[in-house]
């Protein structure tokens, strides 16, 4: 095995590993904007800025990145 090879088995290896992470941050994020939006509405609190907006947002994202993962077996 050459060198460049390892080195591209490596950085396969790294960028799995970082679209697991950003995956996993989008949708812990918009679970807990979601979750804080409902709270937030139930209470009558503004809070200046829609919640409901970004948690969909990050979801969105999040649905992208696994779909793209799945159609070019990334995963």
């Amino acid at each position: 095995m050459g060198y460049l090879e390892t080195i591209e088995q490596g950085f396969g290896r790294a960028t799995q590993s970082f679209i697991g992470i950003i995956n996993y941050v989008l949708f812990i994020g918009s679970l807990l904007l979601g979750v804080t939006m409902m709270i937030t509405d139930r209470r009558g609190d503004n809070l200046g800025f829609n919640l409901g907006k970004w948690a969909l947002i990050l979801f969105s994202a999040a649905m992208v990145i696994t779909i793209a993962k799945e159609a070019f077996d990334i995963a």
